[in-house]
């Protein structure tokens, strides 16, 4: 008997693409944060610090916590927008 459930449906190339995206996916969770903490009130470098604390505190030294060195430009880039609910619009909205 077949279970349809226990067959993976997932592509072949899909464990390919994976580190690309859970950086990406890193990325998204860093701009909502920042926006999050901008809608707050938080300044850009209090928005820094408490996103690089996340990525030590979720990451603990593993290989992603490389984006540490993005967080700056990300914030950065969040920042520099008008107030918006949405972290990934770009130019003024």
């Amino acid at each position: 008997m077949s279970f349809e459930w226990y067959e993976s449906t997932a592509p072949r190339a899909f464990p390919d693409t994976w580190a690309a995206r859970s950086r990406e996916a890193t990325r998204l969770e860093i701009r909502e944060r920042a926006a999050l903490l901008m809608r707050l009130g938080r300044t850009s470098s209090e928005a820094v610090e408490r996103c690089k604390q996340n990525i030590r505190w979720q990451y603990s030294g593993e290989p992603d916590a490389e984006l540490i060195g993005e967080v700056d430009g990300l914030v950065t880039e969040v920042f520099g927008r008008t107030l918006t609910l949405d972290p990934c619009a770009t130019g003024d909205v």
